[in-house]
């Protein structure tokens, strides 16, 4: 028996926000995604609502659209072997920058860069 750490539970609970991610990083509307999917909006939009899964042909289409090579990084929240050692406050706060707005995202530099004016790095 092959064991996994996935189960049909644990990938609807983060498939949805995972999918958005990704819509976001490639700058693509739900329409846009539709279109190149051959599926309507509607249907994106209860997969990034956690209301339906796309199946595993769609979702190996996804995964190539959006140039993923690896299918756990959509699934699931895959971290990179380099990014071990952050905790999941750290991994969590990446993954709503990397999702939120151009406006959130400069709102929340002003605010770090306001609170802490010379980050050692």
């Amino acid at each position: 028996m092959i064991t996994t750490p996935y189960n049909k539970d644990a990938i609807a609970k983060t498939m949805p926000e995972r999918l958005r991610f990704f819509r976001h990083k490639n700058n693509m509307s739900i329409y846009q995604v539709a279109e190149r999917l051959n599926k309507s909006a509607a249907t994106i939009s209860l997969w990034e609502n956690g209301k339906a899964l796309p199946d595993i042909d769609t979702l190996l289409k996804i995964c190539n659209m959006y140039g993923i090579t690896d299918i756990n990084e959509l699934i699931s929240y895959y971290i990179p072997p380099t990014l071990k050692s952050l905790t999941k406050t750290e991994l969590k706060l990446i993954t709503m920058y990397r999702t939120s707005s151009k406006r959130v995202k400069h709102a929340i530099l002003v605010l770090l860069e306001t609170i802490n004016p010379e980050p050692v790095l």
